[in-house]
């Protein structure tokens, strides 16, 4: 069977069984939750008043709290079928449902060309079954930015780039992702550095590099970032990338009252979303004069306590890979997360290990694991962070699981004999 049938056949059956679940459950026009910030804004775009804070009643607050592609295409559909019409909720359910899917198959065909045909036909199994990702897709930006990751990832392992244009191109589908949502960022060097990993071996092939793939992929990529860029530059007065919130993350994942055993208590105490005091705190202040003031502080947090903040770092490795297990008292739905959520993420560190081992030339998935999260140890951390990558972690489990069938299958044969 040809690789396109077998790309086609992951995709098909992870929409098919997805869409068959959301059918059954009914929640396929289901509205988002109240406080879903992303709705908001969209909403609010629609109105007319602009890209401004999902907190407090609508007004004319400039919002630099999420990334604007996917808050647009929400408010599109909400144009197209209305902002309370159930086909709006269906039509935005079925794309996060297609881009899911696309993505697993996707991630399947990167892991048959590097890992092999039998880890990634194991991975494909994973990703159509695991509750890690999810049959009922929330409406967020997660499986839309994950799709366009995905694909700007294969890009670079499956395609021969010839020209400056191609990097060029390149680099604008990897800006367009970052504006759907910028959590692949960090590993875009890294994707690069490996597509031209052949020409830095000497000083003439590192500057052929530079003239004719480096500055055309910057250039794509800078241009389409561009008018966000500009507009948060004039609006707030002040540089970031595409998104002004790292104050903000930084201080909720860090406040003092934040241990290893109240994260998700104290998370929604002090966040505006969540909280009516910092709410009304941001309202006043105004929404990025908050996330200053937010900065501020939990910068002084980490100067007055870095022992502290390097403990709790370690927490939040934790809580990234295995999850928050203690706040669960139901037996069942306890050992369903360790199935589906923890033992994946243990196993998946396993698996990279040994796959590099087998194929050392499969460090780009590796690297990829390992760096992707760095952000999200000194911020806020959550499994439900590790989604992006969810695709990547079964195919190292799935090495993992590959190599203990072939342990197993010889100590039988051992003993047989």
């Amino acid at each position: 069977m040809s690789w396109r049938r077998q790309v086609m056949i992951v995709f098909l059956i992870s929409f098919l069984l997805r869409f068959l679940i959301l059918c059954i459950l009914g929640p396929l026009a289901d509205p988002p939750t109240s406080y879903n910030e992303q709705c908001r804004i969209a909403l609010y775009l629609l109105h007319g008043t602009g890209f401004v804070s999902p907190v407090g009643p609508e007004r004319n607050d400039p919002s630099s709290w999420y990334a604007p592609g996917f808050i647009a295409f929400m408010a599109c559909v909400m144009w197209f079928f209305g902002e309370h019409s159930n086909a709006t909720w269906v039509t935005i359910h079925i794309a996060n449902l297609l881009a899911q899917s696309g993505a697993m198959a996707v991630w399947f065909l990167v892991g048959r060309v590097l890992l092999g045909r039998r880890v990634a036909v194991c991975a494909a199994f994973l990703m159509t079954i695991t509750l890690a990702l999810p049959p009922w897709t929330s409406i967020w930006d997660t499986y839309v930015a994950m799709f366009a990751g995905s694909v700007s990832l294969a890009v670079f392992i499956l395609f021969r780039i010839k020209s400056w244009r191609g990097y060029f191109m390149t680099g604008a589908l990897c800006g367009a992702t970052a504006l759907i949502n910028p959590f692949y960022s960090t590993s875009y060097p890294l994707w690069f550095l490996w597509k031209t990993r052949f020409m830095l071996r000497n000083k003439k092939g590192t500057m052929k590099m530079m003239q004719y793939k480096l500055l055309p992929f910057l250039v794509g990529f800078g241009l389409v970032i561009l008018p966000w860029t500009v507009r948060n530059c004039y609006i707030f007065k002040d540089f970031f990338y595409i998104r002004g919130n790292l104050g903000f993350e930084l201080w909720i994942g860090n406040a003092p009252s934040i241990t290893a055993g109240n994260f998700i208590a104290d998370f929604k105490r002090i966040n505006p979303i969540f909280d009516k005091t910092e709410a009304d705190r941001l309202v006043s202040m105004g929404e990025y004069a908050y996330f200053k003031a937010c900065r501020q502080q939990a910068l002084k947090w980490i100067a007055d306590d870095p022992l502290r903040i390097g403990v709790l770092s370690i927490h939040k490795i934790k809580w990234f890979w295995i999850g928050q297990l203690s706040y669960e008292k139901d037996t069942f739905v306890y050992m369903v997360k360790i199935l589906f959520f923890s033992a994946p993420g243990i196993l998946s560190l396993i698996g990279a290990w040994l796959s590099f081992r087998q194929r050392s030339f499969s460090w780009l998935l590796q690297a990829t694991l390992f760096i992707f999260p760095l952000p999200y140890y000194f911020t806020t951390s959550s499994i439900r962070y590790r989604q992006p990558i969810e695709p990547l972690v079964l195919l190292f489990t799935s090495v993992f699981l590959i190599w203990l069938f072939d342990k197993l299958k010889k100590f039988r044969r051992r003993r047989i004999v």
